[in-house]
């Protein structure tokens, strides 16, 4: 719930604000005399539908020249659009994405409903995988799992970074060399495929051997791991997988799959009393496996970095960690695969003494050191004190620039150019860790700042550069902000960000929860037009919402696009009232209203299904079109004849007796004017 304190209501604390107020004097006659610009897009924000408790258009109330646009299909039947509160507490699709945004602005999700215009085949609300881009005349929605086969649950995994292809988990056999998955089981023959577009969908996990155990899966469904353009992925097994290269089988374990033929490689000795015998850990973007062993009788740890997935050979091996069991354990792989974070006990860096308590390293995997085997390890947390037992790796920057990890002094930024740590703040609970791209902005929820008015867990911006932190928004204690996501699992099991923060630092979007009242939740943007001028706090999730609008993610140095689910229709393309479907308010955004209402037998989206090609062990699917009326149209060159008049006909008519005989002539024109001549009621006197 809102408060209407000053700190509320601007973003800043109180202690700032008579600093702020000579600027504010300053600035506030040329501010009062100058008109606010019209936005480049407001035409476009006017042609959204009227929302019934403001009286005015959707998108009017946007800030930042914001508008709403329609991203999932404008029909599905009834069906809701993106699933997100399915299968919750089911062992099917643990660790599917619901709802992903690639590099390339691509939007990702799962739905049971086969809307017509996306190449979707009719299932009977099976799950299918569905993407969707932004064209110059909307959001364009494909079917990216429209297979003309039994039908059959599919889920996202992963999904590249140019949008292309897809990494899903299904029981539905795609492939020849998909094996023992009868389709009346559904928690038994799931297998891993990478689908891409116009071609044959390629099968990860090489089936199940004939002999598995009924009701085991050929892989853990909880961490499948990918590189950026899913040319490589990596899994742990838990039973026997068909015969690798040459003709050998294996044992459960950790695998490596890359798209050179399909071909799959068995990373771990099958000896060992541990089954499966390992862990995966990571893919790196050359295809390099990160796994754990687990082979001893105990957990041991300790951490390696395999060869290219290209390579396939066990033999070339890098140990990441040190010696010591339960001693490390794995964070993340930064973006372009030159370093991975790790937290050890163990003494990693030798310009360091951690005695014997957790540090973060950052360990070099650039080919040289790799090749040596002797990577090197550098302790980042070591730079802000790590003295004690509370250090932890809290995540990084979307480029990698910025890694940040807590300690019982703080929380703190690495910049990996410099080599530097900087505590962004003394707050020790800081959680929901969301940075910017660039990494040089930081929010988070914390309950241990001075500006805090409440005592309750806030939204705060930190600062790289040494500013003091800025309180972003303040509540009562029922208030909860989101920044976070809690619907579906992130890349490695971990949450993906759903909140966001400008590379500038001036907008930060986030979602707060009413848990007391019961109201829906709603979609905040915290915003300032310049340095030093107080923020402002919008709802940009729609005003008067009776279904409370979840956030799904932003995208965009700038926060551009900021997703959310939504109930009611805001723009003339939505068709689905009352049916949750992927809204998109984007800067400078909106498409003009359709000229005509939408109906079943047409959809606005701009372009047609392109059916993909598929093996021959699969139909094609198949495009249901309504039947086209009977053809009545004609070439212009070949337009039909005016009609004659009987006159007209009658002059041919005698003109053709020319041509006969001269004694068949009078019987000629007798016919003609017979059939063609003036016709009345009583023969008139004088008629020849």
């Amino acid at each position: 719930m809102r408060t209407s304190l000053p700190s509320r209501a601007y973003g800043f604390p109180l202690a700032l604000l008579p600093i702020l107020a000579g600027a504010l004097f300053a600035l506030a006659l040329p501010t009062a005399l100058l008109a606010a610009e019209p936005c480049p897009n407001e035409q476009l924000r006017a042609e959204s539908l009227v929302n019934p408790a403001t009286g005015e258009p959707y998108s009017a109330q946007l800030p930042g020249c914001r508008a709403y646009e329609l991203v999932s299909p404008p029909e599905t039947g009834g069906v809701p659009v993106p699933v997100l509160h399915t299968l919750e507490n089911t062992s099917f699709g643990q660790g599917m994405k619901r709802f992903l945004v690639s590099e390339d602005g691509s939007v990702f999700f799962i739905s049971g409903a086969a809307p017509a215009g996306t190449g979707a085949i009719e299932q009977g609300e099976y799950l299918g995988v569905f993407r969707s881009r932004r064209t110059g005349f909307g959001w364009d929605t494909r079917d990216m799992t429209a297979f003309g086969v039994v039908p059959g649950d599919s889920v996202l995994k992963e999904a590249s970074a140019n949008g292309s292809r897809i990494l899903i988990e299904t029981p539905l056999t795609l492939s020849s060399a998909d094996l023992d998955n009868p389709a009346e089981y559904i928690d038994r023959g799931m297998d891993l495929y990478v689908v891409s577009e116009n071609a044959p969908p390629q099968l990860v996990t090489r089936g199940e051997l004939p002999n598995a155990t009924p009701g085991q899966n050929a892989f853990q469904r909880e961490a499948p791991f990918a590189n950026a353009e899913l040319s490589a992925v990596g899994f742990t097994s838990l039973v026997s997988l068909q015969s690798l290269e040459g003709g050998a089988s294996s044992s459960a374990g950790c695998y490596i799959w890359a798209n050179v033929e399909s071909r799959l490689a068995y990373l771990t000795n099958p000896e060992g009393p541990r089954s499966p015998n390992c862990t995966f850990l990571a893919v790196a973007p050359d295809g390099r496996a990160i796994i754990e062993d687990t082979s001893g009788d105990f957990r041991t740890g300790l951490i390696f970095a395999s060869a290219g997935a290209g390579e396939f050979t066990a033999n070339y091996t890098v140990q990441l960690s040190g010696g010591t069991e339960h001693a490390a354990s794995f964070d993340a792989l930064s973006p372009g695969g030159q370093i991975a974070y790790i937290t050890s006990t163990d003494k990693l860096d030798p310009g360091y003494e951690n005695a014997g308590k957790p540090s973060v390293y950052a360990v070099s995997m650039t080919t040289g050191a790799f090749a040596q085997g002797l990577p090197a390890a550098t302790c980042i947390s070591c730079l802000g004190g790590s003295d004690d037992e509370r250090v932890r790796y809290v995540g990084q920057s979307a480029d990698g620039s910025h890694v940040y990890f807590s300690t019982g002094q703080g929380l703190w930024s690495w910049d990996e150019q410099t080599g530097k740590a900087i505590k962004l703040t003394e707050a020790t609970d800081v959680s929901q860790v969301v940075s910017s791209q660039n990494g040089q902005f930081v929010i988070g929820v914390t309950s241990q700042l001075a500006g805090n008015l409440h005592g309750t867990a806030d939204v705060y911006e930190f600062f790289t550069g040494g500013h003091a932190p800025l309180l972003i928004t303040s509540g009562t204690s029922a208030d909860e902000y989101v920044l976070v996501g809690r619907r579906g699992g992130g890349r490695g099991g971990e949450d993906l960000p759903v909140g966001g923060v400008s590379d500038d630092g001036q907008r930060v979007v986030y979602e707060q929860l009413d848990p007391v009242s019961g109201a829906p939740s709603t979609i905040e943007e915290w915003a300032t037009g310049q340095t030093g001028v107080p923020g402002q706090t919008t709802q940009i999730s729609p005003a008067g919402a009776t279904y409370a609008d979840k956030l799904l993610g932003t995208s965009g140095g700038e926060l551009e696009n900021v997703f959310f689910e939504a109930h009611q229709p805001m723009v003339g393309q939505d068709l689905n009232a009352g049916t949750g479907d992927i809204y998109d308010a984007r800067i400078d955004g909106g498409f003009p209203a359709p000229a005509v209402p939408a109906n079943d037998n047409q959809t606005p989206n701009p372009t047609g299904p392109t059916a993909p090609t598929y093996t021959t062990s699969l139909t094609p699917p198949g495009i249901s079109l309504a039947p086209l009326p009977p053809d009545t149209s004609h070439p212009a060159s070949a337009s039909k004849a005016k009609a004659l008049t009987r006159a007209q006909k009658l002059a041919k008519a005698l003109e053709a007796c020319k041509k006969q005989p001269r004694k068949k002539r009078a019987a000629c024109k007798a016919q003609a004017r017979k059939k063609y001549g003036t016709r009345t009621k009583t023969p008139t006197k004088g008629a020849k």
